[in-house]
């Protein structure tokens, strides 16, 4: 099937202001400490069980947000906790064994504050937190 359209619309009287350039952000390095352990809860013939923690703390790349971007970031602390199962396969169909993870994650957005330059003075403010988890099999090598 062919399907042919012919519009006729008269130019809609409309301008589009051009935006200005945007400014460079202005993002800077960072280091982010981590600190992690690990525990061997309970190690047997069938395998092992173990017990995780962490902790880091990172500090925005981002500089306050004063003119038209909003590329808003904040510090930023994060909790983990985790454990893991080790099987060693009596079988032996398996030559290495099966670990199955399970982890969760707080993360603390610090407040912060941007203000805002222009015709209307304003202040915008962002923080939170975020909560995530994770499982995952695997095979150990």
């Amino acid at each position: 099937a062919t399907v042919d359209v012919d519009v006729d619309v008269d130019p809609i009287p409309a301008e589009l202001p051009v935006p200005a350039a945007p400014v460079r952000p202005r993002f800077r390095d960072i280091f982010v400490p981590r600190f992690g352990v690990e525990l061997t809860v309970e190690e047997a013939a069938w395998g092992k069980s173990l017990l995780r923690a962490g902790y880091f703390f990172e500090r925005s790349p981002a500089p306050e947000q004063r003119q038209q971007t909003n590329y808003f970031d904040n510090d930023k602390h994060g909790l983990s906790m985790g454990a893991g199962l080790q099987w060693r396969d009596g079988w032996d169909v398996f030559p290495q064994p099966l670990q199955l993870d399970f982890a969760l994650q707080w993360i603390h957005l610090d407040q912060r504050r941007h203000r805002k330059l222009g015709d209307v003075s304003q202040v915008v403010r962002s923080g939170g937190y975020t909560i995530g988890a994770n499982t995952g099999l695997s095979f150990v090598f």
